[in-house]
């Protein structure tokens, strides 16, 4: 066949630029690595931004992205159903061949292609829907919360059932992590699920002294030991912990360490609160969501995840390619400890505050000789993280005779 005459590898999310996160990222790099092996390449995603504005299709980083519309979300109910809808839509419009490669990293888009005939698809599972969180702000009002029940039983159920729907129907499926693996297992054949590890931008994530020594110096975090956390502040994330464990640390350590939050969401106000309330505000700095989160590693020296539920942890590999030991929660509904190695690359401590000041107070008071030698260690162990490998292995799995439904 003509090389010329070859319809494109479609990269699809139901979010892409300018949204941030894990998943927007993994569209980026994989379409990346795709192009570098020669491969076109496509981006399906739909026309929201975080403004609201809608976003036109074109081309950026020398990928075509095709966009379609995103239903308003103010009756979000019903969302679901009627984005598969305006994704066949469009596809019918587009004229889609069904013969395409698609590697899909959302439940409804993944159904969409479904109904619509493409045979040829691989769903890479970010998280389970079933462990969305739905538990509401303690500083919501009393119409919030009602919405957030509505919420909860309504389009979360939806999200569930077109999820499994995807994972039983879908031909290939590829997972993160071995506690992704355990959880999808549970709805699909094992003999459909591969375990590959999603790669990390070492040109991106490293350490910069120069960067390091900019912004500790414009957020006034000199002569601090500092601790970074990033992500969106939900219930999920349990930053509360942070807070509680910094109130437990020796009046000693808190004087040395400062504890730097970087996201945004529903649950900063009540944050803010309980920092003020546990009187530990000298102790915190909190800054926006960022596009930028290499500059924070840079200006940290420890990474916290505390999430009760991390199907891999992006941040986490990110943080150990910047020379970022890592202190993370040990849980059956986390990928960190897949990640992080006890005492080599970091520290890993059961999921209460108490543990987690005792791990926060050991780390700052390492031997400087052996805190150096565990930064060496985080940068080698994201050697293995490598987008143009899992692409490649994805696409070695998109390309097998057996590919059916």
């Amino acid at each position: 066949m003509d090389p010329n005459l070859t319809p494109p590898v479609v990269v699809c999310s139901l979010y892409y630029k300018p949204f941030v996160g894990g998943v927007e990222s993994s569209l980026y790099y994989i379409s990346q690595a795709l192009k570098s092996m020669d491969e076109k390449v496509v981006i399906w995603t739909s026309d929201r931004t975080p403004s609201g504005k809608r976003a036109k299709s074109g081309f950026e980083d020398g990928v075509q992205i095709k966009r379609f519309y995103h239903p308003p979300i103010w009756f979000s109910i019903f969302t679901p159903i009627c984005l598969i809808l305006s994704l066949l839509r469009a596809l019918y419009k587009d004229h889609f061949d069904r013969n395409q490669e698609v590697i899909c990293r959302n439940h409804i888009m993944a159904v969409g292609f479904l109904l619509y005939g493409v045979r040829k698809v691989v769903y890479v599972v970010p998280s389970l829907a079933s462990q969305i969180d739905t538990e509401v702000s303690s500083v919501a009002s009393l119409k919030e919360r009602f919405r957030a029940y509505i919420v909860r039983f309504g389009m979360i159920s939806q999200h569930i059932i077109i999820q499994n729907i995807a994972i039983k129907k879908v031909p290939q499926l590829v997972v993160f992590s071995d506690t992704m693996f355990r959880q999808v297992i549970k709805v699909a054949s094992n003999h459909k699920v591969s375990m590959l590890l999603p790669g990390v931008d070492h040109a991106r994530y490293h350490r910069s002294l120069n960067i390091r020594k900019s912004l500790r110096s414009s957020l006034f975090l000199d002569p601090n030991f500092v601790f970074l956390c990033m992500g969106r502040m939900v219930p999920q994330k349990q930053y509360h912990d942070v807070v509680e464990a910094v109130s437990l640390l020796p009046e000693l350590i808190k004087h040395k360490i400062k504890i730097l939050i970087v996201g945004s969401g529903p649950e900063k106000a009540a944050l803010i609160r309980l920092i003020q309330d546990k009187e530990v505000n000298n102790c915190f700095e909190i800054c926006e969501a960022t596009d930028k989160p290499e500059m924070f590693y840079a200006a940290s020296d420890c990474f916290l995840m505390t999430s009760r539920f991390e199907p891999f942890g992006q941040t986490v590999t990110e943080s150990l390619a910047s020379s970022l030991p890592v202190i993370a929660y040990k849980s059956e509904m986390s990928a960190s400890s897949e990640i992080v190695e006890d005492g080599l690359t970091g520290l890993l401590c059961p999921m209460n505050p108490s543990d987690l000041a005792a791990c926060m107070t050991r780390i700052v008071m390492m031997k400087e000789s052996d805190y150096n030698t565990m930064q060496k260690r985080c940068v080698v162990a994201t050697n293995r993280y490598s987008w143009h490998e899992f692409s490649k292995s994805v696409l070695a799995l998109l390309r097998k005779d057996s590919i059916q439904v």
